[in-house]
């Protein structure tokens, strides 16, 4: 999970090219490089670090917790954001992150994270303040998504500083922004 848990039984973190580990034997543990093919276990599980490309990176590229087969017809209203699922109850997104969800599916391919953000906010001319305001907005969008039941990857960064709205084979997108 991301940020730090204090009684988590370990930590890994990235220092640019590397990532680190320490685990938490007691208290005392030194961190140590992780690199790819490296093994580490905690209690009765061993995990092991595999490189991958980074265009397969991302929930979509797994089992998305078996929802990646729930076709979501979405209808995007700039202030509202609408998905539904067979069987359930809709799930109404408003405030900035409808407002990030009706651009995304607007635009209808992937846009750079300064203009969409520009787009949200254009009153902020500060580009290190949008892009603040564009990760909390991600934050909480996913967070939301996640409660609801609805894969995080919705939205996906394509690594190249650009974000997309992610549709599989089913998902509709009505666009009345």
């Amino acid at each position: 999970m991301p940020g730090t848990a204090r009684d988590a039984d370990a930590w890994i973190w990235s220092t640019g090219p590397r990532l680190r580990l320490r685990l938490r034997p007691g208290g005392a543990a030194l961190a140590r490089d992780l690199n790819p093919g490296d093994n580490f276990s905690l209690g009765d599980r061993t995990f092991s670090l595999t490189a991958i490309h980074i265009e397969r990176a991302g929930t979509d590229a797994t089992l998305a917790h078996g929802r990646v087969g729930e076709a979501l017809q979405m209808v995007a209203g700039w202030d509202t954001f609408r998905m539904g699922r067979a069987g359930r109850p809709p799930v109404i997104i408003g405030g900035v992150s409808a407002r990030l969800l009706s651009q995304l599916a607007d635009v209808g391919t992937a846009l750079s994270w300064e203009g969409l953000a520009r787009e949200l906010w254009p009153a902020d001319p500060d580009r290190d303040s949008l892009r603040r305001r564009l990760d909390v907005a991600l934050s909480r969008l996913r967070s939301r998504l996640r409660a609801s039941g609805i894969r995080t990857d919705l939205v996906r960064s394509t690594g190249a500083g650009h974000l997309e709205l992610v549709c599989y084979p089913g998902d509709v997108v009505d666009d009345r922004s």
